[in-house]
């Protein structure tokens, strides 16, 4: 997963970070399709087809009443598309537009068998993929409502359960009310990223990468705010027997994840003068 970290090193000057993906499984592509200079995925549409880059690069991009917002960009080996598609007699809302940047060569993906991968998975850790999917849609969000001026969107929560830079093992799963997952700017002031529901998960994943809780960010609760813990080494298991191509398409929507929270942090640090997050 080199080539995905190497996202992660925004520059100071708002240069759009690009996400690059493992070495792709051909095992999937059913067929190839070219685009240059031209939108993949319009917002608002619906579609369940899920494509890997083989050569080119694409911007992500949020529709909004001041115009278009980047958010990052795509190369070689990333995924485009919904892990929602995966669930039954369902057409998936695309949450973002999706433009090619000069020429682009994508694998279409079988979506079947796909999608037939994600059924013979247990009813937890299908619950798990949809959350990880919630999660960069609220993170994508986020910039948006961040480049909107509308910092805070969020309700407040007053229980922190999980404390930014503890070590915790645990995952947990969201039974009843909502927490906030929020990211500390300076010792006075802490970032919300993520707003998370009941069935969705929070804590530590120890198989994926999403910069966020307990390392690299806090949890806070509501008043009626419960959950249960996890067995991640069950969750590990399940993650290690999906095929290659299902593990990839995981693994480059954590980065995504990671490196969207950045984009959203860098961008109050860039309007408030600072330069660190902790």
């Amino acid at each position: 997963m080199e080539n995905i970290q190497d996202g992660l090193r925004l520059p100071d000057n708002g240069q759009i970070p690009v996400i690059k993906g493992p070495p792709i499984d051909y095992m999937y592509v059913v067929d190839e399709e070219s685009y240059k200079d031209e939108n993949v995925i319009i917002e608002g549409r619906y579609g369940n087809w899920i494509w890997v880059i083989l050569h080119g690069i694409v911007e992500i991009m949020k529709e909004t009443p001041i115009g278009p917002i980047p958010i990052l960009r795509l190369g070689e080996g990333a995924f485009i598309g919904n892990l929602a598609a995966f669930l039954p007699q369902q057409q998936v809302e695309r949450t973002a537009s999706v433009r090619a940047i000069g020429k682009l060569q994508l694998a279409v993906l079988d979506s079947q068998r796909l999608a037939k991968e994600f059924a013979q998975s247990s009813p937890g850790f299908r619950e798990f993929i949809l959350s990880l999917n919630n999660r960069l849609i609220q993170a994508t969000n986020r910039v948006v409502e961040l480049a909107l001026n509308k910092p805070d969107a969020f309700p407040f929560c007053p229980k922190q359960i999980i404390r930014q830079g503890k070590s915790d093992e645990q995952l947990f799963h969201i039974t009843d009310g909502h927490a906030i997952v929020s990211r500390s700017i300076d010792q006075k002031q802490d970032l919300p990223l993520v707003r998370l529901e009941k069935d969705d998960y929070f804590g530590n994943v120890p198989f994926l990468n999403m910069g966020l809780e307990p390392s690299g960010a806090s949890v806070f609760a509501s008043e009626d705010f419960q959950a249960t813990p996890v067995d991640v080494n069950f969750f590990s298991q399940e993650f290690t027997r999906l095929s290659t191509t299902f593990r990839n398409m995981l693994e480059v929507t954590a980065s995504s994840i990671s490196i969207t929270t950045k984009v959203a942090c860098d961008f109050i640090n860039r309007t408030q003068g600072k330069t660190n997050i902790k």
